[in-house]
């Protein structure tokens, strides 16, 4: 199951995750040996790409991005309470990319996104494309669930959910409605 894009047509260029994505890809390759694996650094390319297109355009580009600054902080200030040890760096990617999967559903909980599953393309509900990004994670993090940076990522992807979906309506900005005239 590969996402390809959500169904919610965008307006405007997304700079802020094209710039993210280079930074997200560049960083990754570097440290690959830190990060928890390949498939965890596509899935949150892909997630990023797929759903925060839409929420920048919603919300603006310093919006978003403060936004997902908030998220990744947010998981890496949560990691730190938990007193977890594991780096502090994939804490803040995977908890600012789970804030903006958090955001995008809060603000749309019906949309769906158009994926790729074998040789087909089909619509999904958007809420299964992220519950399955959370499962890929579990599994592609810590296969037994034994080992601490499984479940200390976990939680920084959980926080940064949660983060998203409760803060994002603080950041959007309001719709402009042409007046009844112009149409």
């Amino acid at each position: 199951m590969l996402p390809i894009r959500d169904v919610i047509p965008s307006r405007t260029t997304p700079w802020v995750v094209i710039a993210l994505l280079a930074a997200y890809a560049t960083a990754s390759a570097a440290a690959l040996i830190d990060h928890p694996g390949w498939l965890a650094v596509l899935a949150n390319v892909v997630a990023l790409a797929v759903f925060g297109e839409t929420l920048e355009d919603r919300l603006g580009h310093g919006r978003f991005l403060a936004f997902g600054l908030l998220g990744a902080s947010a998981a890496v200030a949560g990691w730190m309470w938990l007193d977890l040890a594991a780096p502090y760096a994939i804490a803040a990617a995977t908890g600012g990319v789970a804030s903006v999967l958090g955001g995008y559903l809060s603000l749309f909980p019906r949309s769906r996104v158009l994926v790729f599953v074998v040789f087909d393309v089909v619509e999904l509900p958007a809420l299964i494309v992220v519950a399955f990004w959370a499962v890929l994670h579990a599994v592609a993090i810590d296969p037994l669930g034994a080992a601490l940076l499984g479940r200390s990522l976990f939680a920084a992807q959980m926080i940064g959910l949660g983060v998203g979906a409760a803060s994002v309506r603080l950041f959007r900005r309001r719709e402009r409605v042409a007046p009844a005239w112009w149409s």
